[in-house]
């Protein structure tokens, strides 16, 4: 029996059978859920901004989310773990309210990506037993450190992020 990736040639019984721990079963679960929650999250920030570089940042971190989400849930597929239920509808409202501000937004936002840097390091953690698993949330972490990066100097330009002040040394 020859098995390369999940195509097998030969009789099926000698079939290696694809191997995930429970944790990282669950840990490829709870990503996918924070990415379906932060693509609505963003959408409804993105309908609330009005500063367009921040929308821009909005945007193209939701294509990096989404995309993450196409790869877990075609990771979820292939060990046939349950996939978790999606909203449907795309959110969309008039926002002229003024109520929610950019910065508001901005902070919201920083905070997430740093909960999800979390989440993908836990992962790594969690991820002893697939190493095809384990190198996919170190992919994931350099994503979206990288992001995470641009993020924090958008923010100093800005004047948005809450910098503790300097301590001096005596």
């Amino acid at each position: 029996m020859v098995q390369i990736g999940n195509f097998h040639i030969g009789r099926y019984d000698s079939a290696h059978k694809p191997v995930l721990s429970t944790g990282e079963a669950n840990s490829l679960w709870e990503n996918l859920v924070a990415r379906y929650d932060w693509d609505d999250t963003l959408e409804l920030f993105v309908n609330f901004a009005y500063d367009q570089e921040l929308v821009s940042l909005l945007k193209k971190y939701q294509t990096l989310l989404r995309e993450q989400a196409k790869t877990l849930e075609a990771r979820l597929a292939f060990y046939q773990v349950p996939l978790p239920n999606r909203s449907k509808k795309s959110i969309s409202l008039e926002a002229n309210s003024g109520v929610v501000k950019d910065e508001f937004i901005f902070r919201r936002f920083f905070t997430g990506v740093q909960e999800l840097l979390v989440l993908c390091s836990t992962a790594i953690k969690i991820s002893v037993v697939s190493e095809s698993l384990r190198t996919l949330f170190i992919d994931f972490i350099s994503e979206q450190a990288e992001e995470f990066d641009k993020l924090c100097k958008f923010g100093k330009k800005k004047g948005w992020l809450q910098i503790p002040p300097p301590k001096k040394i005596n």
